[in-house]
């Protein structure tokens, strides 16, 4: 079914989990603000709860302000009324995202995330179709993340990242001397 729906017309917002629900009074994420950017800016499913969007773009621009330079690329969030979206199994009720990595060159200048690459354990990734490499911006993703799990307006529930790449954010993490509890959340979400 769709949002809103004439089973039930008095459902609004998020509704369902996930993976199996719709939407209502979704806010688009603009093409590109202070420090992000969509990764499709033409696309149709860049949708999402109002408190999402705006705790992005106001996270992409605290990050900015601290470590200029970056851009965080944000691909999917869902369709403007929610619903199954090619590609995805979730992204259907406004509350989840896709977020690429900050990106380095090999030398550690930083340039926007090429878009999908496969990071391996060292941090490096190869750029599909090409013989570039890419880095990992260890120092703005533990930024993003600290953000993210420490903003007042939205409640994280889980990032998804690969083990390896957890364990070099982490390991950034416990040589800045982050808080511990701050430390555990992210290897815990």
């Amino acid at each position: 079914f769709s949002a809103p729906t004439p089973l039930a017309p008095g459902l609004v917002g998020s509704i369902g989990m996930p993976n199996s629900g719709v939407q209502t009074g979704a806010r688009e994420l603009p093409e590109r603000g202070t420090g992000f950017e969509r990764y499709r800016p033409k696309g149709r499913n860049h949708w999402g709860r109002p408190r999402l969007v705006r705790a992005l773009t106001r996270i992409a621009a605290e990050v900015e302000a601290e470590l200029p330079g970056g851009v965080l690329v944000i691909g999917d969030l869902g369709a403007e009324r929610g619903g199954q979206i090619p590609g995805h199994a979730s992204h259907r009720s406004g509350r989840d995202v896709d977020l690429l990595f900050y990106a380095l060159t090999p030398a550690g200048a930083p340039l926007t995330s090429p878009g999908f690459v496969r990071y391996e354990a060292d941090g490096l990734a190869i750029v599909q179709g090409t013989d570039d490499y890419v880095r990992l911006d260890v120092a703005r993703e533990w930024l993003l993340v600290k953000k993210l799990l420490t903003d007042p307006e939205i409640g994280v529930q889980f990032l998804f990242i690969s083990r390896p790449l957890e364990a070099l954010l982490m390991d950034y993490a416990r040589a800045r001397g982050e808080p511990l509890e701050l430390q555990y959340r992210a290897q815990t979400v």
